[in-house]
């Protein structure tokens, strides 16, 4: 009978010895929604937005795991990680900030998996951080907010050129307009020099 190899390693956490259940670990992302204690117990929950799974390498770096996080949510900014502890609440939340952070996340949940059938995955939260680029220039704006004036001013334009055209259509395409003012009606008229004659009918 051939002998089976098993792609188990281990590492040192503390003076435990932790069995690493494999190459790959796998985090159980959430991003989009919020943390909100639940009615009635108040127990803290993640809701709304989006929870997936991603599976990575376990000699992956910080910084190639900032690319898959973006990759997962679409974002093209820097992703925050925060996540659960195995024996911690919603309410403790640890900041993965550095290649230090992520290998004693990954060592504490080998801890936490080493009695389980099957490893834990890391529970993780994502949220997109906003570079403060403009702290020299906060009077400044965006690209986007410049767009959306331009946009709003290039509508407002058209938009008033489109009324007064359909002001002066409608004195100058007849000879007479007429417009309805409680019980009266008036008459504007053109002569030939194309001056304009106001016309009351009581």
């Amino acid at each position: 009978m051939a002998g089976t190899s098993s792609s188990a390693s281990y590492s040192s956490f503390g003076d435990v010895s932790v069995k690493s259940t494999g190459p790959c670990i796998k985090f159980l992302c959430s991003y989009g929604g919020k943390i909100l204690p639940r009615y009635p117990d108040g127990k803290l929950r993640y809701v709304g937005g989006y929870t997936r799974v991603v599976a990575i390498g376990r000699s992956i770096s910080f910084s190639e795991l900032q690319v898959k996080l973006r990759e997962l949510c679409g974002w093209g900014g820097t992703v925050s990680l925060r996540c659960q502890l195995p024996t911690e609440d919603l309410d403790t939340l640890v900041s993965v900030t550095s290649d230090d952070d992520l290998a004693d996340l990954v060592e504490e949940y080998d801890v936490a998996s080493r009695d389980r059938p099957s490893p834990l995955k890391i529970r993780a939260f994502l949220l997109l951080l906003l570079l403060q680029n403009q702290s020299h220039h906060p009077s400044e704006p965006t690209a986007s907010a410049m767009s959306s004036c331009t946009r709003a001013g290039i509508f407002a334009s058209t938009a008033m050129a489109a009324h007064e055209h359909q002001t002066v259509s409608c004195v100058t395409s007849a000879a007479c307009c007429r417009c309805h003012l409680g019980k009266k009606e008036e008459h504007i008229k053109i002569d030939a020099n194309g001056k304009r004659f106001l016309i009351t009918d009581d």
